[in-house]
């Protein structure tokens, strides 16, 4: 499956999260992102979508801003546990396209990144409360 897009300005950079794989005892870290984005259907009222980058690299990478206008490649995932469903969406690229109101020149890209790693999350392992994301 190709990676999904979509458009729009970070409203929210969430607080980074870090821990150890209690299965491998590596250490990991992810971030969540919020996007304001608008559904051209005659509604006047902005759409959110919730987004995780895991990975230091990536995080450091991207380099995230409030305000920032983005084009965000994803791959949705759905989990359950004990009876439940849960969602995500795990940003593999993130372009920054226009920074404190200035565009910004892309460099050349590469092919297509892989699908992105699994976080510990998904692999199966929970943190304190048991939860699968």
């Amino acid at each position: 499956m190709d990676a999904l897009k979509i458009e729009g300005r970070i409203l929210k950079v969430m607080p980074a999260q870090s821990g150890t794989s209690q299965r491998t005892g590596n250490s990991w870290m992810s971030q969540e992102y919020v996007l304001q984005f608008h559904v051209w259907d005659g509604a006047r009222n902005p759409n959110y979508f919730i987004f995780r980058v895991f990975g230091e690299d990536r995080i450091k990478q991207f380099a995230i801003k409030e305000g920032d206008d983005v084009r965000v490649h994803y791959y949705p995932d759905g989990h359950e546990h004990e009876g439940r469903w849960f969602g995500e969406n795990a940003a593999h690229k993130v372009e920054i396209l226009m920074r404190d109101g200035q565009p910004i020149v892309q460099p050349p890209t590469s092919p297509e990144t892989p699908a992105p790693q699994q976080s510990p999350q998904t692999q199966g392992e929970g943190e304190d409360d048991d939860l699968p994301f």
